[in-house]
């Protein structure tokens, strides 16, 4: 079965004419999620799609329907013949989702970790945490530790792609929410957003 075709991507520079046919490619997943096809793009030459995102709905990857929340931006990294290679450059959890989770708790905020991976990459995750009480200020600042400890400690350990794998960051947030309930009740630890190399433009 072949697999849905995305949107054409918008690759050619403002008032720039190309002449001919465009041609159909075939993009892959990651090797880290197992190199399936995923969706099909369109570009006149394999060229043009190095360096191109694109962005999925993270159940088209792991064939999970729970997944529908999130999503993942893929970078192109090459062509071979009609395909296209990829790895993984951002994932989040949609902001809708976030807003309607939290709105039964009176206390939530968000903490980014900056670190490098095992395998000497820059990664940048932002966790979510949201509380039914309200915290104290030394409260938050032992939570945040917590945080910052637990997600460096696992990022020195693990190379920067797998830390995508949604059991990896589950365990993470699950470990986390162990270690903060012996200090303050945490109720929810999420993995909001994660970015490989993100250079200037963060999410």
């Amino acid at each position: 079965m072949r697999p849905k075709r995305q949107p054409i991507l918008r690759l050619m520079a403002a008032g720039k004419v190309r002449v001919g046919k465009k041609k159909w490619f075939t993009v892959l997943a990651p090797e880290v999620f197992g190199k399936n096809e995923l969706v099909e793009i369109t570009a006149y030459e394999p060229d043009e799609l190095k360096n191109r995102p694109v962005e999925l709905n993270f159940a088209q990857i792991s064939g999970n329907p729970k997944d529908q929340s999130k999503k993942i931006i893929l970078k192109i990294i090459d062509t071979q013949g009609e395909k296209v290679i990829t790895e993984p450059w951002r994932f989040y959890i949609m902001d809708a989702v976030i807003g309607r989770t939290g709105r039964r708790f009176k206390e939530k905020f968000h903490y980014v970790v900056k670190a490098n991976s095992k395998d000497n990459k820059s990664i940048v995750a932002k966790f979510y945490v949201m509380t039914s009480k309200k915290l104290h200020q030394s409260a938050r600042a032992d939570i945040i530790k917590i945080i910052e400890s637990k997600a460096k400690a696992l990022l020195t350990e693990t190379d920067a792609f797998d830390f995508f794998k949604q059991d990896i960051a589950e365990g993470l947030t699950s470990d986390m929410r162990k270690e903060i309930r012996k200090i303050y009740p945490v109720d929810k630890v999420f993995l909001w957003k994660v970015a490989v190399n993100p250079g200037k433009r963060t999410k």
